[in-house]
Formats: structure tokens, sequence, C-alpha cells
């Protein structure tokens, strides 16, 4: 799936459907944001349970609704972080 540069997601990390739904509902469900879920798996340095600010994976693989990464995953946000994520975890930053 191309994506033009004019394009602005928001992509969230996850780990496993507990966070995915925790992360989801509270901050991007009902501030109804798009955004693109990036699922990390197993594998990685360490687990994450807050957004990172380093999108670190050299490339991207789009398998149905999902964006899987090779490599070390932190959080990428593109267009900017929303006022309502950035609120709940202040230490983290957007990079374009």
């Amino acid at each position: 799936m191309e994506m033009s540069r004019k394009e602005e997601f928001h992509v969230l990390l996850y780990y496993g459907e507990d966070a995915a739904s925790k992360c989801v509902r509270e901050a991007l469900g009902a501030a109804g944001i798009t955004y693109i879920l990036i699922y990390a798996g197993k594998g990685t340095e360490r687990e994450y349970d807050e957004y990172g600010s380093v999108f670190r994976t050299p490339t991207l693989e789009c398998r149905g609704n999902y964006f899987v990464g090779i490599g070390k995953i932190e959080c990428l946000f593109l267009g900017g972080i929303p006022p309502e994520i950035r609120a709940k975890y202040p230490e983290a930053s957007s990079r374009y």
C-alpha cells in the first residue's frame, strides 16, 4: 500500500489485543482520530506500554488491516500527536 507524503496518519503501537483495545478506546476511539495500528509482535527489545517517539523499523509490510514492521518498533505519529494523547503521554514526541 502506497502512502502519499500529503496524507496524514496517526500511528499507534500496541502489544496484544488487550493493550490495543485499551489504547484505541482511551486515546483514539473517543476522539474519532484516523489511525493505523502497528503490531509489534514478539521478539522486540522490550514491551511498550506507552507511546514512544521514534519509528526505527526500516520496512513496513501491510497484512490486512495491519502494518507489520521488522526490527525494533516504537511509535511514529505523522501529522503531529493529537492533543488528547500528548496530554496523557507528555513524553511522546512527533516525527515527520
